[in-house]
């Protein structure tokens, strides 16, 4: 028979409950500007209720709730082809 005090193992774990939701935040239109380093594409973000000191470079995959923005920027810089179905694709 073994005795709770005797094996930290059968204590109870302390409760933790991490948020699942990422924490967001707001997007200030348009994009400011778009690069690739290191083999990744990053778009330059104002954030709402920042100042523009509070720019950020951003991989498209934190982005994703404003993936229209990313694609308006894209579209006025001419790249709108880039994420286009093509055309020419055979059936």
């Amino acid at each position: 028979m073994l005795h709770r005090s005797s094996h930290p193992s059968l204590e109870p774990l302390p409760s933790y409950h991490p948020s699942l939701e990422p924490e967001l935040f707001d997007v200030d239109p348009p994009i400011r500007g778009k690069r690739v380093r290191e083999g990744v594409v990053e778009y330059r973000v104002k954030w709402r209720g920042y100042s523009d000191e509070c720019n950020t470079w951003e991989p498209r995959e934190n982005l994703t709730a404003c993936v229209g923005l990313i694609d308006d920027y894209d579209f006025a810089q001419g790249e709108a082809w880039m994420f286009a179905p093509s055309q020419h694709a055979s059936i």
